[in-house]
């Protein structure tokens, strides 16, 4: 059944540091493993589902982990109802806010932490934004970002799915504001270097064949 499936699945996602879900389903023969590869459309939702799942799991016990150890944060969240209450106002929960207000909160953060367990070979726009807005970025750790911006050069990581260790690894580098600063301006340089959406749009145009000499 299907119900068991997801349940298996999502029992060794969490249950790892690294997500890799097509090696994942393969492990998975009640399911039929690589047979689920020729539905398109069943694949994307699952993945998806998983995705969100994981990712919101990871998320609440890395922000509990924060909470607990009473580390001075500040945490925007649509349900605060399933984070830890703090017991002093060091950690602040707070709603939810826009794009604009986001990178703004960015700028005035010394850390910026990133969740997203399931990505893998690439990042995603908070990783990117939190650097180019001079924020140090603290991830879960995988082979493509750690590659691109070495651990406590361009970037700091985290065993994700050992969430207790991340107050410890966040205050190291709140109490030590000059490596966080070197840090955060390796981890901005080197986006501005390779990572703008500049780079991005000359990147589809030549995998599409058309020359970027249009862009300005």
């Amino acid at each position: 059944p299907l119900a068991i499936f997801l349940d298996q699945l999502m029992e060794t996602c969490l249950g790892h540091e690294h997500i890799l879900l097509d090696r994942m389903l393969e492990s998975v023969p009640a399911f039929g493993g690589p047979a689920l590869f020729a539905d398109i459309p069943r694949l994307t939702i699952l993945f998806s589902f998983l995705d969100r799942y994981v990712r919101n799991i990871r998320r609440v016990a890395a922000l509990n982990a924060l909470i607990r150890a009473n580390v001075p944060a500040m945490i925007h969240v649509t349900r605060p109802d399933l984070l830890a209450v703090p017991e002093q106002l060091r950690t602040r929960i707070l709603p939810p806010i826009g794009f604009e207000d986001t990178l703004q909160a960015m700028r005035r953060a010394r850390v910026t932490l990133s969740i997203l367990p399931t990505i893998h070979g690439g990042m995603t726009e908070r990783v990117s934004s939190a650097m180019i807005n001079g924020s140090l970025l603290l991830s879960e750790a995988h082979a493509w970002l750690g590659a691109t911006f070495p651990d406590g050069q361009a970037a700091a990581y985290f065993p994700g799915h050992r969430p207790e260790v991340l107050p410890e690894t966040f205050d190291a580098l709140r109490t030590d504001p000059g490596r966080c600063e070197r840090i955060a301006l390796e981890g901005e340089a080197r986006v501005r270097g390779q990572f703008t959406v500049r780079h991005l749009a000359e990147f589809v145009l030549d995998q599409a064949g058309v020359s970027a000499g249009a862009l300005s």
